[in-house]
């Protein structure tokens, strides 16, 4: 079982630099259970935006990509519930600058 960040999906569907080396690794965790949040929904959609107003990337490339990543949400990724106590673990988290 693995969380996928949103950041590995946006390089992904959108082919960041880093987009041989995410699909390795999803390749390689297909028979795997994974995870996103339903907040990830909405940090998709706001990374997809961002790209697209500072043209990082075409409105095209946008709604291709986003149907992407609801296709994929529908089809082979979980999605777990998020409470609050979640985002204060993660905001305790972020803040251990010693962890990698």
């Amino acid at each position: 079982m693995y969380y996928v960040d949103t950041s590995v999906l946006i390089a992904l569907l959108v082919g960041e630099p880093t987009v041989d080396i995410v699909s390795r690794w999803m390749d390689h965790h297909r028979d795997e259970r994974l995870f996103i949040s339903e907040w990830t929904y909405t940090e998709f959609s706001s990374a997809l935006s961002v790209k697209a107003r500072v043209e990082k990337i075409s409105p095209s490339l946008r709604k291709l990509a986003l149907g992407g990543f609801l296709q994929m949400a529908n089809n082979s990724l979980e999605v777990a519930p998020v409470f609050s106590r979640h985002f204060k673990t993660a905001a305790h988290l972020a803040d251990q600058m010693e962890l990698r």
